[in-house]
């Protein structure tokens, strides 16, 4: 029943994203191996992906598939180790960590497939498709400015024989929103973590009407010059968006028949429901909630992606 569960979360939440899949396509073997240095977007010549995270100068052509994890160094040395086990791993955590602190270097060179071709993506292995699918739902916890997704290189070998590899892709969303939105945010911008919660989160209310069957995105609740319908999840995820625009780190979760949000502020993480916070901020800022979340293990994972050590 948990594996169910688990899985209808992950596809519920990738229904508010883009999705892209890569195909097998191995060509010619390596030339030469990629450094490491993160200095120049030219850095070298090589042809063969290495999971370092470096840039080539010309495509790269050739990875090989060995179900080995790949990765820059090992990140998850910093996250509370109990957040890890045989199907929450430290390789996925690896590669999704790398992906993220190399987004702004990553995205600028992406192509028609939502990859970069000259970046050697960190990599790993899932035990199973299963697993690869229920970890991303981490992703699309995480972020909503941009977009993260598992995928594989076109060009890696021997997939056949890993079917859960997978690198993470990351893609700006290219949000537009309106004017008042952007004097929102700017205007919170200076303000104390606890005080941009509390005045964006005012806000959103401005820009939303609550209703049980409708799902605006975020592009029409940050644009449409009359307040749109939205449920639970529209709620959520438009104060995660403002969230991230002003620097507070913050998760979107789904329990109970019900989507909220955590942010971590002062050195913890606290519960944020806007969908409950609409004329009071009794929904914010919470300790404790009374909904629970569908995978608590899920949950720990993605604060510690994105606030290492945050769960210790």
């Amino acid at each position: 029943m948990k594996k169910i569960i688990a899985i209808l979360t992950a596809a519920f939440l990738l229904t508010a994203n883009l999705t892209a899949l890569a195909a097998d396509n191995p060509t010619s073997p390596p030339v030469a191996a990629i450094g490491s240095s993160l200095e120049s977007p030219k850095e070298t010549t090589a042809l063969l992906a290495d999971g370092s995270g470096s840039i080539s100068d010309t495509p790269l052509t050739y990875k090989l598939v060995d179900g080995k994890d790949l990765s820059r160094k090992d990140y998850s040395q910093d996250a509370n180790p109990a957040v890890f086990n045989d199907r929450w791993t430290r390789g996925m955590y690896n590669a999704l960590y790398q992906t993220i602190t190399d987004r702004d270097r990553i995205i600028p060179g992406n192509g028609d497939n939502g990859q970069n071709p000259y970046y050697s993506y960190a990599s790993t292995v899932a035990k199973s498709t299963d697993d690869e699918m229920t970890f991303t739902s981490v992703m699309s916890s995480i972020s909503r400015q941009y977009f993260y997704y598992s995928d594989a290189e076109p060009y890696a070998k021997d997939l056949w024989k890993h079917p859960g590899y997978f690198i993470v892709t990351v893609k700006d969303m290219e949000y537009a929103p309106d004017k008042a939105t952007e004097d929102a945010i700017a205007a919170a911008k200076d303000m104390s973590d606890r005080d941009k919660v509390i005045t964006l989160n005012k806000f959103l209310q401005t820009r939303l009407t609550y209703d049980a069957k409708s799902a605006a995105g975020i592009q029409k609740v940050f644009t449409s010059a009359t307040p749109v319908k939205g449920a639970c999840g529209t709620y959520a995820l438009s104060f995660q968006y403002l969230m991230e625009r002003v620097g507070v780190p913050c998760i979107n979760i789904n329990g109970d028949n019900h989507a909220w949000t955590m942010v971590y502020i002062d050195g913890k993480w606290l519960n944020c429901d806007p969908t409950n916070s609409k004329k009071t901020n009794d929904g914010l800022l919470k300790e404790t909630i009374r909904f629970k979340p569908y995978d608590p293990q899920r949950l720990e994972f993605a604060k510690e992606i994105v606030v290492p050590g945050s769960t210790k």
